[in-house]
């Protein structure tokens, strides 16, 4: 078990990484870029109590990096 969500390499040459929340568990898969963006948005505190708002900014960041692979 991890105390914070945590990026590894899935391929030896480290082009494609995973990241997994707290409990191990996979959120996504992705570029190192693509997974420390997620890191960043799932990690990031909520400044803001309007959700519209907060929705607005997650898909600003979203729209702003790379595909994001998310593992079913």
């Amino acid at each position: 078990m991890y105390t914070i969500p945590m990026m590894f390499p899935l391929d030896p040459h480290g082009k494609i990484y995973v990241l997994q929340d707290e409990k191990g568990k996979t959120i996504g898969t992705g570029s190192r870029q693509v997974c420390r963006d997620l890191l960043h948005m799932i990690t990031k505190p909520i400044a803001e109590s309007d959700s519209t708002s907060i929705e607005a900014s997650l898909c600003d960041e979203l729209n702003h990096s790379s595909s994001i692979h998310p593992q079913a």
